[in-house]
């Protein structure tokens, strides 16, 4: 409850910046700048609804882009103004008394609609970037998020258990440990032991360091596990193995 609740004030909070940014801009459209362009078409047009981008954005707990195209927003209709007078003003300079009416009301244009919406464009593709950059983020730190992942099962009867005297508590303390007692059953008990998941679950953290982006083969991990794979595919108990660190290999 109190998560929930929490996240609905930071909501909250956030869609009142974009409000009062919203607000602030009409005001000013109405009173300072009623007879500036940029200011006085874009509230005449409803801002073409471009604020529905920050508020949704909000709701969707994507806060930084809100605040990015909320910015965006503002930025784009000062930069529109500014830049759009400017290309008035240069192109003034290319208008001769022979040239056709045509061109004269091209060189007259005001650019600041189109400035405008191609700055909260960029925003809002700033504001998307962000989003994928601060995936797997946590704690300011960085982590790989993975696409798929595979959970090892051990699958028995209860009997077959008992009768074993396999040692569930200390197989449950790792792979190694699982394999550990799989071994230990096949030797003693002379039972079958099929394994239905992959040894290369056992390689793929311990010998990578994503830190320092190095891959160690001489590991501890890495030669047990190798030993676990020479063990399971040299005896009877390998032409049960579904699969392990080479699932081409055939031992026949």
């Amino acid at each position: 409850m109190k998560n929930t609740a929490s996240k609905k004030k930071t909501c909250l909070g956030f869609l009142l910046i974009v409000f009062l940014a919203y607000v602030v801009c009409y005001l000013l459209s109405q009173t300072v700048f009623h007879e500036v362009y940029l200011f006085e078409w874009t509230a005449a047009h409803y801002y073409l609804c471009l604020w529905v981008a920050s508020v949704t954005f909000c709701f969707l707990e994507m806060y930084r882009a809100a605040l990015i195209t909320t910015a965006g927003n503002w930025t784009g209709i000062l930069i529109g103004q500014v830049l759009g007078d400017f290309i008035i003003k240069i192109n003034a300079t290319k208008i001769t008394p022979d040239m056709y009416i045509g061109k004269i009301w091209q060189l007259k244009a005001h650019y600041g609609v189109l400035i405008w919406l191609l700055v909260f464009l960029l925003s809002f593709v700033i504001g998307m970037i962000c989003l994928f950059l601060d995936a797997g983020k946590l704690k300011g730190k960085q982590y790989i998020l993975p696409l798929c992942f595979s959970v090892p099962t051990l699958t028995s009867a209860e009997s077959i258990l008992k009768d074993s005297v396999f040692d569930t508590q200390a197989a449950l303390k790792s792979l190694a440990a699982t394999m550990d007692e799989l071994l230990r059953i096949y030797k003693e008990k002379s039972m079958l032991v099929v394994t239905d998941f992959s040894m290369t679950s056992a390689l793929s953290q311990p010998i990578i360091d994503y830190k320092n982006h190095i891959i160690n083969l001489d590991t501890a991990s890495c030669r047990q596990t190798l030993a676990y794979e020479k063990e399971f595919r040299t005896g009877e108990i390998s032409y049960e193995m579904q699969n392990g660190l080479f699932d081409s290999f055939n031992p026949e």
